[in-house]
């Protein structure tokens, strides 16, 4: 079956759908919460856990796709403003995800 793939990176949770590309028929959605956020004594910083975010990400992926023969044809992605995460020349990260909440800026 052929469909188009959306995803949004929410700041809280990962969503997912999959969409009849002939009809516009929603064939199958799937979310989860991150539980990302990283307890800061400062109020004002707002950081994220990556491996949280991509462990949601990719549970969230293999519910959408379970069971199912699908050519995704187009995807679409979104995600929660601006944040900033630092990563070595490798394109590993080295930081936590600052999220567009963190207040230090």
């Amino acid at each position: 079956m052929d469909a188009i793939l959306g995803i949004d990176f929410g700041t809280s949770k990962i969503a997912a759908v999959l969409v009849d590309p002939s009809d516009g028929r929603l064939v199958r959605a799937s979310s989860r919460t991150t539980e990302a956020y990283i307890p800061l004594k400062e109020s004002y910083k707002r950081e994220q856990d990556l491996l949280k975010i991509d462990d949601a990400f990719y549970t969230c992926i293999d519910e959408l796709f379970s069971g199912l023969k699908v050519n995704v044809v187009s995807a679409g992605l979104t995600g929660q403003m601006h944040g900033i995460l630092g990563v070595d020349c490798s394109g590993r990260p080295v930081t936590n995800f600052v999220t567009w909440q963190d207040g230090r800026g």
